[in-house]
């Protein structure tokens, strides 16, 4: 909050919280959509055999990004399968990926991702059972991380919009002595508000709050107290006593103001 060049009739109060929450509102909804569009994937690994040696495999792999890639190998090449797992030491969980031995001469083709070694390894244990079984005429297996990743994606979107919606506020409180007002506006992206106070209807100045929840408040006689003041980016990393001393000051400073028309 800071006061902006007060003049013998009016004094200005504003309060803006824009960088912080907004860059934190763009970063988590960048990162729900880029979970959306790279992790909501839908993979088919389907075969059909035609004989003991003939048949063929397909694999498809499809994403937001795009319609599907499609590999395409003959049923003889295929070996099996195999589940290898990769640690993620950042969040302390392991990822399972599903890797297909494939007789081609470029070695193993990694297939799916799963969230479970009991999944992988059940998909794992169907290849390499129809891999054994000569008569077996066909396999289809399909994954869908939809279901998952979609949801956490609109999750940190709609986080990431709360931030954005929060931190693009402006808070301004002008009192005039020639209209005898205090004009409250506040504007944001989720709407404005207005709200004109007379000079006989101001009771005083309150601040209260528990540590950086802490608001300076213009108490009405006729109504219910108005907040007018927000968090700053640099008040919040100011600490709470610190908060605590400059919405005091602010306050003396407007009770002084207000003091000359016999307010308060």
């Amino acid at each position: 909050m800071r006061v902006d060049a007060p003049t013998p009739d009016q004094l200005t109060l504003t309060t803006e919280r824009n960088r912080l929450f907004m860059a934190l509102g763009l970063v988590l909804a960048a990162l729900g959509l880029v979970i959306g569009l790279t992790m909501g994937v839908v993979s088919t690994f389907t075969c059909h055999r035609s004989g003991p040696e003939a048949g063929l495999c397909r694999v498809r792999v499809s994403s937001p990004l795009k319609w599907g890639t499609t590999a395409l190998l003959p049923v003889r090449w295929l070996e099996g399968a195999r589940v290898v797992a990769h640690p993620i030491p950042v969040v302390g969980l392991t990822a399972y990926q599903l890797v297909l031995s494939v007789d081609d001469g470029f070695g193993p083709y990694p297939f799916t991702w799963h969230a479970t070694h009991a999944e992988a390894q059940s998909h794992a244990a169907r290849i390499n059972a129809f891999v054994a079984d000569l008569e077996d005429p066909g396999l289809t297996l399909t994954t869908d991380h939809r279901a998952i990743a979609w949801p956490v994606a609109a999750g940190f979107m709609a986080l990431g919009s709360i931030f954005l919606a929060s931190g693009a506020q402006r808070l301004q409180v002008v009192f005039h002595r020639g209209d005898q007002l205090a004009r409250v506006r506040r504007r944001g992206l989720v709407g404005r508000l207005a709200i004109d106070v007379p000079f006989t209807d101001i009771a005083g100045f309150e601040v209260a709050g528990v540590r950086k929840d802490c608001n300076m408040f213009l108490l009405r006689r006729t109504g219910r107290p108005v907040a007018i003041s927000l968090s700053t980016d640099w008040e919040a990393m100011a600490g709470p006593r610190a908060i605590q001393a400059i919405r005091r000051q602010t306050a003396d400073r407007a009770a002084a103001f207000l003091a000359a028309e016999g307010v308060g």
